[in-house]
């Protein structure tokens, strides 16, 4: 039985879910902003209404990849466009080619993934962008013990400020911080692949 903290509107739900979860669709109209012509992929897609939004933005393509097969066939079956499509992921590589990507979007997912599997997932996320690539990510900013044993019981690890900086520097520079309500809540971070990082 799959359980896991996830979102699951269909098309005739959008504007419920809108009012329902603004938080989450904010973060997708953020990234809208940055992807008109680009080739994007959007890790943990989940009902894929977050893909969804950034095909209907303009996106070249987007690739949204799950973990779940019942994400992505929920997704497939909901959201595809012409220039939209779901693939299902490993938890280990993303089935995409390197660099395939101008832009890796990763919205409240690392929180979910192992700590010890966490640099993997980052070298995953660098692995599909091309050279240059920018990678768009949110995730709750944690302080102090909470940070190992977060409140929401879906959370594995959260991190602080700079142990999430420490964890994405070996494969990205980070251009930008961004907050979400307060310095603590979610917070964007807007970085470049690492130059010269295949």
């Amino acid at each position: 039985m799959e359980i896991i903290e996830r979102i699951m509107p269909g098309l005739a739900d959008v504007e419920a879910s809108r009012r329902e979860h603004p938080a989450d669709w904010a973060r997708y109209e953020h990234g809208a902003k940055l992807v008109p012509g680009k080739r994007v992929m959007d890790c943990a897609c989940g009902a894929g209404y977050g893909s969804w939004t950034l095909g209907r933005a303009g996106a070249k393509s987007v690739v949204g990849v799950d973990l779940s097969p019942k994400a992505v066939a929920w997704a497939s079956a909901n959201f595809a466009l012409p220039n939209v499509q779901f693939r299902q992921a490993t938890p280990d590589r993303f089935p995409l080619e390197d660099g395939e990507v101008e832009l890796a979007i990763s919205f409240e997912t690392i929180e979910h993934v192992p700590e010890q599997a966490a640099p993997n997932f980052v070298r995953e996320l660098a692995r599909v962008l091309e050279p240059g690539g920018t990678l768009l990510l949110s995730t709750p900013l944690t302080r102090g013990a909470a940070r190992l044993k977060p409140e929401n019981e879906w959370h594995l690890r959260e991190y602080d400020e700079d142990e999430l900086a420490a964890l994405l520097e070996p494969c990205f520079v980070i251009e930008k911080r961004l907050g979400q309500h307060s310095r603590e809540a979610a917070q964007f971070a807007r970085a470049k692949k690492a130059p010269g990082l295949r």
